[in-house]
This record gives structure tokens, sequence and C-alpha cells, in this order.
């Protein structure tokens, strides 16, 4: 059954603000094997997909939505682009850098929303 993230009775019911933090934390998994047979062009637009979505939800102003989806985008980068065997090569230079830039302001984005998020339901 899909959470109501908007729903200010299930947030009070499940531990406050950190309970509805770490149920948006468990929806921000991704899976984190990577299959270096796969391009890694695969996973960048995966990772650019993600981005979009986040940055519509953003736009959106539906906090929580948009910090699920860059912790995904995040979680893509730092843990299966960073590790596939391409990563380094020239050939992806440009969408290394890209992403990389991209990456860390996602991850300072994650860590603001994850304020406003909290004092959003306390």
């Amino acid at each position: 059954m899909a959470r109501d993230y908007h729903s200010a009775q299930s947030i009070n019911n499940d531990g406050g603000p950190e309970g509805f933090l770490k149920d948006l934390d468990k929806q921000a998994e991704v899976y984190t094997v990577v299959h270096h047979s796969t391009s890694i062009l695969r996973y960048y637009r995966m990772a650019s997909m993600l981005h979009s979505q986040a940055t519509q939800y953003l736009e959106e102003k539906d906090e929580e939505r948009a910090y699920v989806q860059l912790k995904k985008f995040a979680k893509l980068y730092l843990y299966v682009i960073a590790s596939h065997n391409s990563f380094n090569s020239k050939t992806y230079q440009p969408e290394k850098h890209k992403y990389k830039r991209l990456c860390n302001k996602a991850l300072t984005k994650i860590k603001d929303l994850r304020a406003v998020i909290s004092a959003k339901y306390v």
C-alpha cells in the first residue's frame, strides 16, 4: 500500500518526523549491485530520469517526493555508477563530471529538504 506523504495523522502515529524520514529513506533504496556488462550510459540515463523527476517535484513544492528521488539519484551515482568499470574511462569523462556536480548539489538539497520535512511535521 502506498504511503500518503501528506498525511499528518500517519506521521503522528509512526514516530513523528524522524519516523517519517526513516520511511522516506526506506523508499529511497536502490539496487546497488553493479552489472559491468550493462553500459554505464544506461546508468547515467537512469540517473538523469531520477534527477529530472526530483526537479519536477521540487517545482511542484512536493518536498517529500523530491527528497526520495534525490536520494535515489545520489545513491545510484555514488554506489553504482562510481563502481562501474567504465567510470574512469576517458570516453565518459563529460558525464562523470556533469553527474558529480549534480550529485554534490543533490546531497546539499537532500540535507535542506530533510530540515524542511522535519519542520513541516513537528
